[in-house]
């Protein structure tokens, strides 16, 4: 009965557990219906798909804010188009996870895009000195963090070697565009978008991170108050399980008992019969 009633019991708890995690799902917002439905399952992939989502997101806006601005001081030149075909690429990624069900070959495809973009910036502009170089190191950050390390390194090496053939580019005679009166706020500017997308990035990335950690802290405070449960509903089993020995056993005695005395009372009879014969 202690077994049953302990099974009840927890039974009962996790069915308001999973009510409360269907309201919870219920109460998703906008940034949960665009992850890929295949990956919404997993914890960890949605805490990776909601971060390449914010990224895709923050990367397109990026580039279309820095296009509108170089088309209003330059018009459409090369820059301008690069940046422009960044932006609709970068805004297809998350078409395209939808599409596969994954978020690791957008991923990288979001990591490529944006070295190869700020590469070509650098080109076209004032070299390695270019205030797009600035966004370089979000590539490797965002790769690491939602494919794994060994891509994030290929990616930084991508970057790297980008950067190293700039600076050859210079060095042989490449004519990068001088610097204007327009220099330092675009510098201020793409250093402060920068910073901010990568605190974005970090606090998600932790915030989930603390999110899932204190799942698993509740999900390891629950198993052991059942694993305690268990124990009690065990013990009481066992002390159920002695008492029914321990009756057993005195049965086995009394029986006993009453055999010998029966063998011995039929013994007594038998030759208490013979002497009157």
């Amino acid at each position: 009965r202690a077994a049953r009633r302990t099974s009840a019991r927890l039974l009962a708890r996790m069915s308001v557990t999973n009510e409360v995690s269907a309201d919870s799902r219920q109460r998703r917002g906008l940034l949960w219906h665009l992850i890929p439905p295949r990956l919404r399952e997993d914890p960890d992939e949605v805490r990776r798909a909601k971060l390449f989502v914010i990224v895709a997101i923050l990367l397109t806006a990026a580039a279309a804010f820095f296009t509108e601005q170089i088309v209003i001081e330059d018009g459409f030149s090369p820059a301008a188009q690069i940046l422009g075909g960044g932006a609709i690429i970068g805004a297809l990624c998350i078409p395209f996870a939808w599409w596969i069900g994954s978020i690791q070959l957008p991923s990288v495809l979001l990591g490529v895009l944006n070295v190869v973009a700020v590469e070509a910036m650098g080109l076209f502009f004032t070299g390695v000195g270019d205030s797009s170089q600035w966004w370089l190191v979000l590539a490797p950050l965002v790769v690491t963090f939602l494919v794994g390390p060994r891509v994030g390194i290929g990616v930084c090496a991508l970057a790297i070697m980008g950067r190293l053939g700039i600076f050859l580019a210079g060095s042989f005679g490449w004519q990068f565009a001088p610097e204007d009166e327009t220099t330092p706020y675009f510098h201020m500017l793409a250093s402060v978008t920068a910073l901010a997308a990568v605190t974005a990035i970090a606090a998600q990335y932790e915030s989930a991170r603390r999110r899932d950690a204190a799942l698993v802290e509740r999900g390891r405070r629950m198993l052991e108050e059942k694993n305690r449960e268990l124990e009690v509903a065990a013990r009481a089993i066992a002390q159920v399980r002695d008492r029914a020995l321990d009756e057993s056993r005195r049965k086995d005695e009394f029986l006993k008992l009453a055999h010998e005395f029966r063998i011995f009372m039929l013994a007594h009879v038998e030759n208490h019969a013979r002497k009157h014969h």
